[in-house]
């Protein structure tokens, strides 16, 4: 699995928050229904078992629980190219966590039992939906690595390269996140706290690697960003 970023390389391997698992959309589309999803739309609800399994088309779906104080804590956002609540669409069992769209979607909606009737007419199925599980396993694993091994600063930079990797565009040989990225779902997205955030983005802004165009993070130089994060991992 691997995406190309905005400077002729690629970047590969499993982003810890953003989850891709590169499924072929053919096989999906007719295996069930087209719908479309405006921004904020529950697709499950954590505790429920699940009906049907989704196929991202376009647009991300993020997965939160609210804490104690009613703050939104966000898990991951799945990216268009996934599979959604397949694993649990199948086996019947209930998640901790709900799903909801966190921007326009489109997705094929599909039931649990087209889905088993597709592994014994096309074998191709069932090698789809092992892939899509094992990169949200290894991203899990990601995960755990970053959040023992890495710093926060570290963390902050990798979260926005994630982000210029999906979300990117060209601004005058800089990248630009075309995707609002407030220091708040930053620091529900890495689980430290604002004011983590606020003095890593300060301190990225005060080095000349990030500044922010109309409220849009922009990245001034992708491969310096790249070689702050290898110095920041040195250090660990």
């Amino acid at each position: 699995m691997a995406r190309q970023d905005h400077q002729g390389g690629s970047y590969s391997g499993y982003p810890a928050h953003i989850i891709y698992t590169d499924s072929n959309p053919d096989r999906f589309v007719s295996m069930g229904t087209l719908m479309t999803f405006p921004k904020d739309t529950v697709l499950y609800r954590a505790g429920e078992i699940p009906d049907y399994c989704y196929y991202i088309k376009t647009g991300l779906v993020k997965s939160f629980e609210y804490t104690d104080e009613g703050e939104e804590r966000i898990y991951s956002l799945v990216d268009e190219g996934s599979l959604l609540l397949e694993l649990s669409a199948l086996l019947r069992t209930p998640l901790p966590m709900t799903f909801a769209t966190a921007t326009k979607v489109t997705a094929v909606r599909i039931s649990s039992g087209a889905l088993l009737d597709a592994f014994s007419s096309q074998p191709e199925v069932m090698s789809d939906f092992l892939w899509s599980v094992n990169a949200k396993f290894l991203s899990i694993l990601e995960q755990l690595r970053q959040s023992a091994s890495q710093s926060a600063d570290w963390k902050v930079c990798n979260l926005l390269m994630i982000f210029a990797n999906r979300f990117g565009v060209d601004y005058d040989g800089k990248v630009l996140i075309r995707e609002k990225l407030s220091q708040q779902k930053m620091a529900d997205l890495l689980r430290v706290s604002r004011i983590t955030v606020v003095r890593a983005v300060k301190e990225l802004k005060d080095m000349g690697l990030v500044e922010q165009v109309n409220g849009y993070y922009c990245i001034r130089n992708m491969e310096k960003l790249r070689q702050h994060m290898r110095y920041s991992d040195a250090l660990q």
